[in-house]
């Protein structure tokens, strides 16, 4: 795929657990992990309910910010959900 958009996208689970991945396909992505069918972690932690998605024009940064949104303590992951999209997208290191 080298076209279009692809997203990061942080999943509340059932625990209150996130999970954080990245797609081209989100709508997709979030089926998948809505029927047990995405990451191992999500399965056992069912429902999943999407809480935040940013865009990126290349799979790259896409990957890039999936790894730092993985790296923060879940207090800041919490943070992103109250948070401006635009003015994180814009302050994420590149």
């Amino acid at each position: 795929h080298n076209r279009g958009m692809y997203y990061v996208y942080l999943l509340k689970c059932a625990d209150a657990t996130f999970h954080v991945g990245s797609t081209y396909d989100l709508k997709t992505a979030i089926a998948q992990h809505e029927a047990g069918n995405g990451a191992r972690y999500t399965a056992r932690r069912l429902p999943v309910h999407l809480v935040y998605v940013e865009r990126h024009p290349a799979p790259r940064d896409a990957l890039l910010r999936e790894r730092e949104i993985r790296a923060l303590p879940k207090r800041a992951r919490e943070a992103l959900l109250t948070s401006d999209t635009n003015q994180l997208q814009h302050a994420a290191p590149r």
